[in-house]
């Protein structure tokens, strides 16, 4: 059966999400799956655009992927621990229940941005045998600092679907840890091209990964560029703020540092690079403390 939402899909994945809501709108399905599928991609695409019309509109949505997109746009948009845990238990007891491939890719991606529930994401995407919870997991191994996992993971993801978006994406992130960053700038590039529809933008997605491959290349310059360009689509996304802090720091650039450094602790305080940082701090005040002492 020819697959109708493959284009859709692999758009959305790589983050070209304006791009994919076009697609999506141009796309009939033949099937009501196909088209809870179609409807979740929708909605997390305007999730990702921060469309905040067509997101309350999810209020009174029956599709487990829709409503996940509500529920996460709740916990991206929380004040407060106390908002933000409400918002994670309503993803947490729709994933559950529903089993849902996008409720629980959903699920799992808010977890992963407390570096203490790692673990738990990664056991969340074990659930649901979709390529997109195949990948997370591989993302949340590598976020975990464990690219042998990551690496012993892959197989199953390319043997499922080595050609997709998702799998080609994931495959570079586990070449940049495992050292292969020459191969893996390669398909970024490849994927920039394929992507470029229409003369688009690269993805901030695209960008980002780019720009970390290209650090790992001893090319900092050049990441700088993808950065800004990164930073001008989305001023406030996490990785791409701790990718410029490592990056300004190889420039020898201390007051952007300082600056991107700001704008991420306000923006994912959680964020790995903020607790390390902190948990340095804290430890230079008690070494300093017991040397007055």
């Amino acid at each position: 059966m020819e697959d109708e939402l493959v284009e859709v899909r692999d758009t959305f994945f790589i983050g070209s999400y304006a791009r994919a809501l076009e697609m999506a709108a141009q796309t009939t399905t033949s099937n009501d799956m196909a088209q809870s599928e179609k409807d979740a991609i929708v909605a997390r695409c305007h999730l990702s655009l921060k469309n905040a019309e067509p997101l309350k509109a999810l209020a009174t949505a029956e599709g487990a992927g829709q409503k996940a997109a509500l529920f996460a746009a709740m916990f991206q948009r929380a004040k407060g621990d106390a908002q933000k845990k409400a918002a994670l238990e309503k993803l947490q007891e729709l994933a559950e229940a529903s089993h849902d491939a996008n409720a629980t890719a959903l699920y799992a991606t808010a977890m992963a941005e407390d570096a203490e529930k790692l673990i738990d994401a990664v056991n969340a995407c074990k659930a649901v045998p979709s390529m997109e919870c195949k990948a997370l997991q591989v993302q949340f191994m590598l976020m975990l600092d464990r690219a042998d996992l990551a690496s012993k993971q892959m197989p199953e993801l390319q043997k499922a679907n080595e050609d997709c978006a998702v799998t080609r994406l994931v495959s570079s992130q586990v070449n940049i840890a495992s050292g292969n960053a020459e191969e893996a700038f390669l398909t970024f590039c490849d994927l920039e091209t394929q992507f470029a529809d229409g003369g688009d933008a690269p993805s901030l997605a695209l960008l980002n990964n780019k720009a970390v491959a290209n650090m790992q290349r001893k090319m900092f310059a050049e990441a700088y560029e993808d950065l800004e360009k990164a930073i001008a689509l989305s001023p406030s996304n996490p990785d791409v703020l701790a990718n410029m802090c490592c990056c300004c720091t190889h420039l020898n650039k201390p007051e952007e540092v300082r600056k991107y450094f700001a704008v991420l602790e306000a923006a994912s305080p959680r964020h790995p690079l903020v607790q390390s940082a902190n948990t340095k701090l804290d430890s230079a005040f008690q070494r300093f403390a017991a040397n007055r002492g």
